[in-house]
């Protein structure tokens, strides 16, 4: 099974969110353009404009209203961490997947041949992308060779966000005396999540 790059580059530092961007100001006709464009607005939250830069749109709204949830999650739970526990809060700072897709762009670049665009972040699951009517679009779709894969990462990722947000409300209440308590708690989901959906993810294979 070949994982999308958005999955497995789900370990990154804390991320340095861009201003507000329009994808026909960044877009400079070129792969790089179009992979920084889009995990820009992920980052902005316009999963709108995000899924307009994919092949397959249609099948990937989503997909990408889920990672904007995810980002705003993670997000919610570092501010309501650092209010609540000062700098010791900043641990909890979540990790952004697109922070690290971005700057894996300066280290890797998009190998280009015609209208087609390889992308070999990750060698074993490389990104393509398509020129389509001038515009460079990533073919995340064509990642997952089964519809299932997408519908159970989309799961997964929604899952993530639900009990990052739940946590993050037991923490603006009090719930939790330090910031390991709040790691723990975490970890326990983490593990609940995988329970459940690990071996729906390897039925799918």
């Amino acid at each position: 099974m070949r994982i999308p790059i958005i999955l497995l580059i789900f370990v990154v530092t804390n991320p340095v969110l861009a201003q507000s961007t329009d994808v026909t100001s960044t877009q400079d006709g070129t792969p790089a353009a179009a992979i920084e464009s889009f995990f820009r607005l992920l980052l902005e939250g316009d999963a709108k404009k995000a899924n307009a830069l994919l092949m397959e749109p249609e099948r990937m709204v989503d997909y990408c209203r889920i990672q904007v949830e995810l980002y705003e999650a993670f997000r919610h739970l570092g501010d309501v961490s650092e209010k609540q526990f000062g700098k010791a809060g900043n641990a909890l700072r979540a990790p952004m997947p697109a922070s690290l897709a971005t700057a894996r762009l300066k280290k890797v670049k998009p190998e280009v041949n015609g209208n087609r665009a390889i992308w070999k972040s990750n060698p074993k699951a490389p990104m393509t992308l398509h020129k389509v009517d001038g515009q460079w679009k990533l073919s995340i779709y064509s990642s997952y060779k089964k519809p299932v894969q997408l519908e159970l990462t989309n799961q997964m990722f929604q899952r993530i966000a639900k009990y990052t947000n739940a946590v993050a409300k037991q923490i603006s209440e009090g719930e939790f005396t330090t910031v390991g308590d709040v790691q723990k708690e975490l970890k326990r989901q983490r593990l609940l999540m995988n329970q459940e959906m690990v071996p729906k993810l390897q039925k799918a294979i």
